[in-house]
């Protein structure tokens, strides 16, 4: 799973981002743990791109692709990972879209 942390928060008054570190491997080769993010906070609603997303009580860094049918696949960069869908008729509640992943900036330390 790609866990974030909020090391360092900046909040945006019209966008509402925040900067966030990356934990795990689960988006590589795109996000490496250690990457900052910008997450925009006000983009909620669930559509292409990455998102971040709360799944029981952990965040995680995900791929999110729509489909026909209401249907929503979850999925990381990294194979060696498993994807899973939700129908977006019926979603857990524990699965709050947090924002939308506006740009990272890679950790070469």
């Amino acid at each position: 799973m790609q866990l974030i942390t909020a090391a360092v928060s900046y909040q945006s008054p019209g966008l509402g981002a925040d900067l966030s570190i990356v934990r795990g491997e689960s988006m590589d080769p795109t996000l490496k743990s250690g990457d900052i993010i910008l997450v925009a906070r006000k983009v909620t609603e669930p559509r292409e791109g990455i998102f971040v997303v709360r799944l029981e009580r952990f965040l995680l860094v995900k791929r999110l692709q729509v489909y026909p049918g209401q249907r929503i696949e979850v999925y990381s960069d990294n194979l060696a990972y498993t994807p899973f869908a939700l129908d977006v008729r019926d979603p857990p509640e524990d699965f709050p879209v947090i924002g939308r992943v506006l740009c990272s900036i890679h950790s070469h330390i």
